[in-house]
């Protein structure tokens, strides 16, 4: 019946190739892939026992283990680890041990899921993901409600996400996604149009403004790195117009109406954090440093009590992982730029029809800019989700490897046809 269920919705039939041990391990993987994104959108106490439980389970499965350290550049993701985990021992950082651990599993199931990288898998994955995000929003929606019957219309709703900035992530995601999804299957489009539009409904009651600029950003990155160049002038129109709406009518979006950085004490905390920076320069203290030193230092003197993050990719790389520890995250994203490159001259030459690349493209622009001013994108369940459109990459290099094991045909002086564009859909 789900199966049924899953073709109704687009998602063409999963395949398992190889002997019945490599048919049986690969169910596994491809089962808790699929459980690590829809667990996104539940508590995120589920989300994090997921990715403990299925990155301990990849380094049992003899499928999945070989191939954790199938790329020279996944060593140095591990060597960084070690390094994270080792500091935070160093200086009784345990909640950055914590995250070190997690940090860990969660790039070993992102290696995984780049090593079995099919169109099929990617389909159920973000299928099984728009599914549950409709859970996260109807939660939200009863959340608003309550509140609403208590008095407090302005209530920020967080869904089953411990924070309304971290839920409005997790909606951005998904209504990027339902788009993704409409624009590839074939049958019954409008189930992903009404996802999208419910999602918006659950970022608009996060009452998180940015957030807005950044689905803008994937939706119209998206579409014009998939070609389609006339939905993104149309679409980018569209969303001037809701932008100078929301300035324009005060009631639309209220937060708007606060002066900038109002109550959030950004430029506080970033001024807290370069004061901190000269306490250990080369190594730093561990993931969540912020918070390690509000509760070693006291909490007098940090702008906001709560906070645990400093609000800048940057300024919490270079404060909880040092310099070395940010030359070693520069070097592991460099890399996989690289390899994007790579990929996408493999494909021109091949004329094959990328299927992750655009993903990659329009999920990484926007959210590297937005990762300057929150760190939401290195909460455990929106950073699983990003890593895994991070891992569809792996798609177009299975692509890529398949046309280059074709025997090449010898040419003569005859006109030939061009040669046709070749897709992935069935590699």
């Amino acid at each position: 019946m789900l199966d049924r269920a899953l073709q109704w919705l687009g998602c063409e039939p999963l395949q398992f190739l190889g002997d019945d041990r490599t048919r049986r391990d690969q169910r596994w993987i491809y089962a808790w892939l699929i459980l690590f994104t829809a667990s996104g959108y539940l508590h995120y106490i589920y989300s994090v026992a997921t990715i403990v439980m299925g990155g301990v389970l990849f380094c049992c499965l003899p499928t999945s283990r070989r191939l954790i350290l199938a790329r020279r550049s996944n060593y140095i993701t591990f060597l960084f680890a070690a390094m994270a985990t080792a500091v935070s021992i160093v200086f009784g950082n345990l909640p950055g041990f914590g995250a070190a651990c997690l940090f860990t599993f969660m790039f070993i199931i992102a290696f995984v899921a780049r090593e079995f990288a099919t169109r099929q898998l990617f389909e159920h994955i973000f299928t099984y993901t728009v599914l549950a995000s409709w859970f996260s929003v109807i939660a939200a929606g009863g959340e608003k409600l309550f509140f609403l019957y208590i008095g407090e219309p302005n209530h920020r709703c967080s869904g089953v996400s411990s924070n309304p900035n971290f839920y409005g992530i997790m909606a951005v995601l998904a209504l990027f996604l339902c788009v993704h999804r409409a624009f590839e299957t074939k049958l019954h489009k409008w189930f992903y149009y009404l996802s999208a539009l419910v999602n918006g409904v659950g970022l608009y009651l996060c009452g998180s403004a940015s957030l807005w600029l950044v689905a803008f950003g994937l939706v119209f990155f998206y579409f014009c790195f998939t070609g389609q160049k006339k939905l993104a002038w149309i679409f980018g129109i569209a969303a001037i117009v809701a932008i100078v709406a929301a300035f324009s009518i005060p009631s639309l979006m209220p937060r708007l109406q606060e002066k900038p950085w109002e109550g959030s004490g950004r430029f506080d905390i970033y001024r807290k954090a370069i004061s901190l920076l000269d306490r250990s320069p080369w190594v730093g203290t561990g993931f969540l440093s912020f918070r390690y030193w509000r509760f070693a230092l006291g909490a007098e003197g940090f702008p906001v009590q709560t906070v645990t993050l400093c609000h800048n990719i940057t300024l919490d790389c270079l404060l909880s992982h040092g310099i070395v520890g940010t030359v070693l995250i520069e070097s592991i994203f460099g890399t996989y730029i690289y390899q994007l490159f790579q990929v996408k001259k493999g494909m021109k030459r091949h004329r094959i029809a990328p299927y992750g690349l655009p993903l990659v493209a329009a999920t990484l622009i926007p959210i590297t800019i937005y990762g300057m001013i929150d760190t939401t994108v290195l909460w455990t369940q929106s950073g699983m989700v990003i890593l895994l459109l991070f891992a569809t990459v792996g798609v177009d290099e299975r692509a890529v490897r398949h046309a280059q094991s074709q025997p090449a045909l010898v040419c003569d002086d005859t006109p030939t046809k061009p040669k046709p564009l070749v897709t992935n859909q069935s590699i």
